[in-house]
């Protein structure tokens, strides 16, 4: 009885406590812009209060990593183009149901490099006392600065390998790496190709390497492929190669590596047809010696 109730007790909290997300909402998500070296450029970002009662909000200016997944994810103090970013506003106050505009000036310093940065532009909700203010939500739009100049699209490819060198199952799996060393973002495409000890093509299998690859970052990623049919009697050593397709004039890039493949019961009936010729010789052998 005593479980129950503790058990009651916790949905009711997780149904009935208020949320970050119904709180405040912010518009838009994600803003994209080109802007001159030495230009400045002015973001109205709209905050609406959700809440049944007044808050107060102070606006933020954070840098943006992006994870190995593909995702994007805000931190503070990553990138020097946080300080481009600023507003006169440092603190906005909405009733219930109110919305506001809070305006921030995009400024890229002359001589700043051409291509693509990433900022997070928005608001965190505060609370509290004056002087003892406490953190309770944050929340930010994800804000593509283009820097006007010549596109340069540059991509290394660290790694790409079979996990193990020797296989005895059909199922092989890769990993690999790659990092854009370019200005701008880069769509990826990949592809994974299969070729036999004589080098003819065996397969080719087309791989998801997530969404675009942004300037300064690097992702790591995992493939497999499959023997299928009678290829995963076939042992030997096969070649597998990564092509990449990258960036809008869909450059190409090939990495290569090797690996060994043995099927167990191909294992078993070579064996089998090697020493089942000498076990013969053997009996007769023994049978013969000793009728004589």
């Amino acid at each position: 009885m005593k479980q129950m109730k503790k058990l009651f007790l916790l949905l009711a909290l997780i149904l009935f406590s208020p949320t970050m997300v119904s709180a405040f909402s912010l518009s838009p998500a994600k803003i994209s812009l080109t802007i001159d070296p030495g230009d400045t450029q002015i973001l109205e970002i709209k905050i609406k209060n959700n809440d049944a009662i007044e808050q107060s909000f102070r606006p933020v200016v954070m840098g943006v990593e992006q994870t190995k997944e593909g995702t994007p994810r805000f931190v503070s103090g990553v990138s020097v183009v946080e300080s481009w970013a600023a507003t006169k506003i440092e603190k906005i106050t909405l009733l219930s149901g109110e919305e506001k505009s809070i305006q921030f000036f995009v400024d890229v310093p002359s001589g700043s490099y051409p291509g693509s940065y990433y900022l997070g532009l928005g608001v965190e909700q505060s609370g509290g006392p004056e002087g003892n203010v406490a953190l309770l939500g944050r929340v930010l739009s994800l804000v593509n600065i283009k820097v006007a100049g010549t596109a340069n699209e540059e991509i290394k490819l660290n790694e790409w390998q079979s996990i193990k060198k020797v296989w005895f199952s059909p199922d092989w799996q890769f990993s690999a790496e790659v990092v854009n060393k370019g200005n701008v973002e880069l769509p990826l495409k990949g592809e994974l190709i299969v070729y036999d000890f004589f080098g003819r093509k065996m397969a080719g299998k087309e791989l998801s390497l997530g969404n675009k690859l942004i300037p300064g970052t690097t992702r790591s990623f995992a493939a497999d492929y499959s023997l299928s049919g009678s290829q995963r009697f076939i042992p030997g050593i096969y070649q597998t190669d990564f092509v990449l397709h990258y960036g809008l004039t869909n450059q190409k890039m090939i990495m290569s590596t090797k690996l060994w493949y043995f099927y167990p019961p191909t294992i078993f009936l070579f064996g089998a047809l090697v020493f089942l010729p000498i076990l013969v010789y053997l009996i007769r052998k023994i049978f013969f010696s000793k009728k004589r």
